[in-house]
């Protein structure tokens, strides 16, 4: 485990998943990248080995999506987002 920038780290599979724990935060986190975004989920998970389990098992099923044709969308945080949603909404 590696501690950068107020976070604990454990890297998996590689380095291909990334565990981390913010210092105010109970839970665990786990992300990849996926074509320069980062795909993230929280574990709900307070203790290390079963945030690992979720982990990998969260990450083998996006993998097995993105294999699949199911892109993992990015949240849509951008203006144009938000003009849709508007219009849609007017």
């Amino acid at each position: 485990m590696e501690n950068a920038g107020g976070q604990t780290l454990v890297k998996l599979w590689d380095s291909k998943l990334t565990l981390y724990k913010r210092e105010d935060s109970t839970y665990w986190w786990a992300c990849f990248y996926y074509k320069r975004k980062q795909i993230r989920t929280s574990t709900k998970c307070t203790e290390l080995e079963p945030a690992k389990n979720f982990a990998s098992t969260w990450f083998f099923q996006r993998q097995a999506e993105i294999a699949n044709g199911v892109i993992p969308a990015p949240r849509a945080r951008h203006f144009a987002a938000a003009a849709d949603k508007a219009v849609a909404a007017y």
